[in-house]
């Protein structure tokens, strides 16, 4: 399979990566890659793998338009995302991780099984970049304990 940067002759930066991690040896991943030379109106790049340890891996791409891509980030740029989560523990499930790198800057979140309640703008962006990448899986956002 050829890499994204490959693919035709513009240069891909990761901006954004999903990645899931399941207590039955399986696993799935979503990146969204710009165009490094931002002067052009080239399409951004879904890079998409998921791994299965008793069928292998598949890997495949997607391209979708430079207005939808930061559409989807633009979203996320007035979030108030908590920069310490609140503790969660557990010992099987699926580990979620979702990271943005800009230049030399970045930032990853993680949770089991359920993203906090506070974590949404990450889940509605996460969700977003699985259904383009036409993945079934969907995250889900952790109920909020009601107290009587």
């Amino acid at each position: 399979m050829r890499r994204a940067n490959e693919a035709d002759n513009v240069q891909h930066g990761q901006i954004a990566c999903l990645t899931c991690e399941t207590s039955e040896a399986r696993s799935y991943s979503v990146r969204l890659l710009m165009p490094t030379d931002q002067t052009r109106k080239e399409s951004w790049r879904l890079v998409c793998e998921s791994r299965d340890m008793s069928n292998g891996g598949k890997h495949w791409q997607r391209s979708i338009g430079a207005g939808y891509a930061q559409h989807l980030l633009h979203q996320l740029d007035e979030a108030r995302i908590p920069a310490i989560p609140p503790f969660m523990s557990g010992c099987d499930g699926a580990t979620y991780e979702l990271s943005f790198t800009q230049g030399l800057n970045a930032v990853t979140y993680r949770w089991w099984p359920d993203a906090p309640k506070s974590y949404e703008p990450l889940v509605r962006f996460g969700n977003e970049l699985l259904q383009l990448g036409r993945f079934q899986e969907r995250l889900t956002v952790m109920e909020e304990i009601q107290q009587t």
